[in-house]
């Protein structure tokens, strides 16, 4: 099980015509000498509330422990989320949006 703990977060929502899957949008600041990065999990499979933070289990066995306060994107993730709404509004059959729910 690898355990993930990003800098910045949001869960999306991927809709299609038959089913709603929910995945994590991970976001890491980098340093000098390595760039930002980031990482889109698998779907959601449970959600575990603690007083500062959320942990996903995801369907490949992954953990995102995302704390509370830092809930937003990165400038790199802000770029990642508009070119996935983009490629997915040239279908009829794929809808993406952040889960509300959290904010």
């Amino acid at each position: 099980m690898k355990i993930y703990i990003p800098d910045r977060w949001v869960v999306l929502e991927l809709a299609t015509p038959d089913v709603i899957y929910k995945k994590v949008l991970a976001g890491w600041s980098g340093s000098y000498l390595q760039g930002d990065s980031w990482k889109l999990s698998s779907a959601i499979e449970n959600t575990v509330e603690t007083d500062d933070s959320y942990e996903f289990t995801c369907h490949s066995g992954s953990v995102y422990r995302c704390h509370k306060h830092s809930l937003g994107l990165t400038v790199l993730t802000t770029g990642v989320l508009t070119e996935m709404k983009e490629e997915a509004s040239k279908t009829d059959w794929i809808k993406i949006n952040i889960d509300e729910e959290l904010v």
